[in-house]
C-alpha cells in the first residue's frame, strides 16, 4: 500500500473500531442478561456472569432483535476499520460478506437439527465452536431477526461511508516506516 513519499500508513480507522466495539457490547448485553446460556456461543461467559440468577429483559419487546442488528453492524464496521484505505466497493463487499454469514446462521436455526447433523464432533473441542450444535438446535428462527440483520448491515454501510470520508490526522492508528 503506497501511502505517499513519507510512507505513513493508516492501519486502523479508530472511529469505526470504537463504534463497532461499542455496538457489539451493546448487543451482547442481551445474551448476558436475557438469553439461556446454552443457546449462545458464550455459554461459559453467560453462566459465569449471571450464575443462577434469572434473566433480565433490558431491551423490552425489541430485545430479541437487538443482537441481530448489533452483530452484523459491529462485525462489518470493525472489518472496515481494519481496511481504512478501502473504497466504496470494498466496504460494500464487507457488508455483503457479513450479511451472508449472519443470514446463514439465522436461517440455520430454521433447519437446526439438519444442520447440526453435519457439524463434525471435533468442533466440540474448539472453544468458539463447542456450542455450535446447540446454537442451531436450541436457537429460535424469527423472521424479525432477518429484518434486523438487514437493518444492521444497511446502517453499517452508511456509517462506514460517513466515517471513511471524514478522516483527519487524529482519526486513526498509524505505522511510520
Amino acid at each position: 500500500m503506497d501511502c505517499g513519499k513519507v510512507k505513513i500508513c493508516r492501519v486502523i480507522n479508530l472511529k469505526q473500531l470504537i463504534t463497532g466495539i461499542a455496538v457489539f457490547l451493546f448487543g451482547s448485553l442481551e445474551y448476558l442478561l436475557t438469553r439461556p446460556a446454552d443457546s449462545t456461543c458464550m455459554e461459559k461467559i453467560v453462566g459465569w456472569f449471571r450464575g443462577s440468577s434469572s434473566s433480565v429483559g433490558i431491551y423490552g419487546d425489541m430485545g430479541g432483535c437487538v443482537p441481530e442488528f448489533a452483530h452484523p453492524f459491529s462485525f462489518a464496521i470493525i472489518t472496515m476499520a481494519l481496511f481504512p484505505g478501502s473504497g466504496r466497493k470494498t466496504r460494500g463487499f464487507i457488508c455483503f460478506f457479513w450479511l451472508f454469514i449472519e443470514l446463514f446462521f439465522e436461517a440455520g436455526q430454521r433447519f437446526g437439527n439438519e444442520i447440526a447433523s453435519y457439524i463434525p464432533s471435533f468442533c466440540e473441542r474448539i472453544y468458539i465452536l463447542d456450542n455450535l450444535k446447540s446454537y442451531f438446535v436450541k436457537g429460535v428462527y424469527d423472521p424479525n431477526d432477518i429484518f434486523a440483520i438487514f437493518l444492521g448491515i444497511i446502517a453499517a454501510y452508511i456509517i462506514g461511508e460517513l466515517t471513511s470520508r471524514s478522516q483527519s490526522a487524529r482519526d486513526g492508528i498509524y505505522v511510520y516506516t
